[in-house]
């Protein structure tokens, strides 16, 4: 089990994980779902803070700093709209993870690959139009090019600039 496949069990079970300070993540949900799924958190804890250590760059995890706890789940399927609450699909987090040191080497941005608000803040990010399934099929200094997986082959370009 990867830790994205540890993020989509936690949420599937409804489990949310924080990061927590002093390098600590803390589990909110049925205890004995806790309770079986400890062992691989523990596995993949170095992974998983990861994630939250970079939480600007995703927006999809959340950080427990006190009593005002933020704790968004990790893999929630993207909806057709994102909102300020949009949260991060793992596969649509695992293909930009693919591209990520390609395209920086290109002169994008982390937020503009991983914003995944469609609305707000701007600039809008490659995270909020990719759905499950789509492939980035090209990457230049200008767009990217994703093939998307509807099954019929269409290409769409996502350019750096608007």
């Amino acid at each position: 089990m990867s830790a994205v496949d540890v993020l989509a069990e936690l949420r599937a079970r409804g489990v949310k994980i924080t990061a927590r300070p002093g390098g600590k993540l803390g589990l909110r949900g049925p205890a004995r779902v806790v309770a079986e799924l400890r062992d691989e958190v523990r596995a993949h804890k170095a992974e998983l803070l990861a994630f939250f250590q970079d939480s600007s760059r995703t927006g999809a995890v959340g950080r427990d700093d006190g009593p005002a706890e933020r704790s968004v789940s990790e893999s929630h399927p993207a909806p057709a709209r994102k909102s300020a609450t949009a949260e991060i699909h793992p596969d649509i987090a695992a293909e930009l993870e693919r591209i990520e040191a390609e395209a920086l080497r290109l002169g994008w941005t982390r937020d503009r690959l991983w914003n995944a608000d469609f609305w707000r803040p701007w600039p809008r990010g490659l995270a909020s139009i990719l759905e499950a399934g789509d492939r980035i099929a090209e990457i230049n200094f200008d767009y990217i090019a994703i093939r998307k997986g509807d099954g019929h082959g269409a290409t769409q370009r996502f350019w750096k600039s608007h």
